[in-house]
């Protein structure tokens, strides 16, 4: 045939065009009635061309699928395998499910600085491994393993910190907290359980424990201190300011009160000071029921100073 072929030049519905294959019998089928096409089906139903079988080209990397000015609207598919996806989004733009639960973008408050390998949340130039808010520091925090959140923090389980601790203001921990470096706090600090430093700590303000706390190593306090159980302390101790400890306090280093100290401050007659020397267990003892010392004495029932011994 030389010249054109028309099938169904009437144009009826009843009038199908068939092709048949060795084994196939409908390898090109024409559905006039529904003005699709099937390859290897008879019941091209749901698209203009249905397929029953697979779709390739006849070379690798020859053809495309669409063009950038013919684009498809909408692919479904399982599963899509490429070697190179492109999604046209923003530089840094980090992709996310939006409300409609399309892949979207907002490089304005959620960006990746694939440059220095940053992650900026609440900012589009984060200055660190993780930028929270994009907060300016004076701290050396440049490194894509340094964390910065311009925000408050909350932790409710353990906290671990193995190198030093810088905080600038407020700080209030409500749980269990091991510090295994220096820790240095320039406003308030509240403990609310059992602490345990064993690095050098220095509190330039409050400090108020309502739980056990241990200190292994040189402390110093420059404000006033309030501890509401046991104070251990294994080494050199510089209180600043006012000291108040209403639980048992047991000091195995130097101890260097510079503010005032009160021993039995709330006139308990229970509460005796006791001062031991090498051999002699009282050699300097208040007791506070009598309202006498006694110098080697632990019984100073007499008089107002009591001495045992020459």
């Amino acid at each position: 045939m030389n010249g054109n072929a028309i099938f169904n030049d009437q144009g009826l519905a009843a009038n199908d065009l068939r092709v048949e294959g060795d084994s196939q019998g409908n390898l090109f089928f024409v559905d006039a009635s529904l003005d699709n096409i099937g390859i290897a089906t008879a019941s091209p139903t749901s698209f203009r061309l249905e397929v029953a079988g697979n779709i390739g080209p006849s070379v690798t990397n020859g053809y495309d699928l669409g063009s950038a000015t013919r684009k498809w609207d909408t692919i479904f598919a399982r599963t899509i395998n490429a070697d190179t996806l492109t999604l046209g989004l923003g530089d840094g733009g980090v992709a996310f499910g939006d409300a409609n639960g399309d892949l979207a973008t907002d490089s304005n408050r959620f960006k990746y600085d694939n440059v220095n390998n940053f992650l900026g949340i609440g900012t589009n130039a984060p200055s660190a491994g993780l930028d929270i808010g994009g907060v300016t520091t004076g701290h050396a925090l440049t490194g894509n393993t340094d964390v910065l959140i311009a925000g408050s923090v909350e932790i409710d389980t353990n906290l671990f910190v193995d190198s030093n601790t810088a905080i600038a203001g407020a700080t209030a921990i409500t749980g269990a907290t091991g510090l295994a470096s220096t820790l240095a706090v320039n406003g308030n600090t509240a403990l609310e359980a059992a602490v345990a430093i064993t690095g050098p700590t220095g509190l330039a303000s409050t400090l108020a424990v309502n739980g056990n706390t241990t200190l292994e190593s040189a402390v110093a306090i420059t404000g006033p201190t309030g501890l509401a159980a046991t104070l251990m302390v294994n080494g050199a101790t510089i209180l600043e300011s006012t000291l108040n400890i209403i639980g048992n306090t047991t000091m195995n280093g130097s101890l260097s009160v510079n503010g005032n100290t009160i021993f039995n401050d709330q006139g308990l007659a229970a509460n005796d000071v006791r001062i031991e020397g090498d051999t002699q267990g009282n050699l300097f003892f208040v007791d506070a029921s009598l309202d006498n010392i006694g110098i080697a004495a632990s019984n100073p029932a007499n008089f107002r100073l009591q001495v045992a011994g020459g």
